[in-house]
């Protein structure tokens, strides 16, 4: 599956769970399934940074990098 679908799918699973429509094996699947893309796509994310950098390097270059933004909410990083 492409990056683009998987974050597409990790999203439609997110809404579900927050509509909190599900039973609660079906909240469990879905959390499960969410977790998994969540670690793929941190790993494709990952593999494109170090590309990123090897590319940087061999054309001389350093990367310029800038923290990214936390999601709007302030929810990542927060422990409640």
């Amino acid at each position: 599956m492409a990056f683009e679908d998987d974050l597409a799918r990790l999203e439609e699973l997110v809404r579900s769970l927050e509509e909190g429509r599900l039973t609660l094996e079906e909240a469990l699947d879905a959390f499960n399934e969410g977790m998994a893309l969540s670690t793929r796509l941190s790993d494709q994310l990952k593999e494109a940074e170090q590309k990123i950098l090897v590319v940087a390097a061999e054309a001389g270059q350093a990367p310029r990098v800038r923290p990214v933004p936390g999601p709007p909410g302030g929810r990542e990083g927060t422990d409640s």
